[in-house]
């Protein structure tokens, strides 16, 4: 695993992570403060090159996002299985910025996960995810 920096909070450090237990656990430790708050959390992992995902954590369902490192589009976000817009999953930055986000685009947690490991092996955008561009 490539070193990865974490942001779960803004205002907060970064979390620096060298191994897939310690991003795990950083992980783990967001979702279960964003469920105890009953609010998904927004969580963002940047690799060495820059390029970053995105993470939706505290529930079993998950969107996942990559960017590049510029910024710029084109933007990925993970493809689920709906066909349909509704109903809407919210999501929070920090715990307090909602964020909507499309029924498409949600996949189970477990999936979103097995991309974020492939992420920071990698930090290119994971394979084992269909992408949308958005």
């Amino acid at each position: 695993m490539m070193k990865t920096t974490v942001a779960v909070y803004e205002g907060d450090p970064d979390i620096e992570t060298s191994t897939i237990e310690e991003l795990d656990a950083v992980i783990q430790q967001a979702a279960a403060q964003a469920a105890k708050a009953e609010r998904p959390n927004i969580i963002f992992m940047r690799g060495e090159n820059g390029n970053y995902v995105s993470l939706v954590v505290g529930t079993e369902e998950t969107v996942l996002a990559f960017n590049y490192s510029h910024n710029e589009p084109p933007y990925f976000v993970s493809k689920g299985l709906s066909e349909v817009d509704e109903p809407l999953m919210t999501a929070y930055v920090n715990l307090e910025h909602p964020t909507t986000f499309s029924r498409c685009w949600v996949i189970p947690f477990a999936e979103g996960l097995r991309g974020v490991h492939e992420f920071v092996a990698t930090n290119e955008m994971p394979a084992c995810i269909e992408w949308t561009e958005t």
